[in-house]
């Protein structure tokens, strides 16, 4: 770890490898969370909106004709939930094995530069804006279409 008899700059490099890489660590690990916490919320929307749909085709008969107007809208909600959750490759960071055989006689330093460079990266690679984007899309247009449901529920032609 931290050597007094080598050069300064050294030792400030591998000191702030050694601060960066759990950091970094860190991130990779949170990027898996978020992903697991917005599978989850869009399967409970994905819930909310099958049952919606179920309630509008359950009394269909006793509302306005253009019920199945929300009932579509309420299917293009559960789209985006389903898009929200679709499976996807994830990067867990560098292969250790290779990592270990590419690195592991050479310099610590070299070896936690790269460590911390394709952490980084895997953690790049496993932000899913559009995962999000498409669950707060999803709910959007469930509010839209549930409020789209009282007049079709409340006004009945003559």
């Amino acid at each position: 770890m931290f050597d007094p008899t080598a050069s300064s700059e050294a030792n400030e490099a591998e000191i702030l490898a050694e601060l960066l890489i759990p950091e970094a660590r860190s991130r990779l690990e949170a990027s898996f969370r978020n992903s697991d916490a917005a599978d989850t919320k869009a399967l409970g929307m994905l819930g909310i909106a099958a049952g919606a749909i179920a309630v509008l085709v359950a009394v269909h008969g006793s509302v306005n004709q253009l019920w199945w107007i929300p009932a579509a809208v309420i299917g293009v909600s559960g789209a985006l939930f389903v898009a929200a959750i679709w499976p996807r490759r994830f990067s867990i960071g560098p292969d250790l094995e290779v990592f270990y055989e590419l690195l592991g006689d050479g310099p610590p330093l070299t070896a936690s530069r790269q460590m911390l460079a394709e952490l980084l990266q895997a953690e790049k690679i496993n932000r899913k804006p559009w995962k999000v984007r498409a669950l707060w899309w999803g709910l959007a247009v469930l509010i839209v279409a549930l409020v789209g449901c009282l007049p079709i529920a409340l006004i009945r032609p003559a």
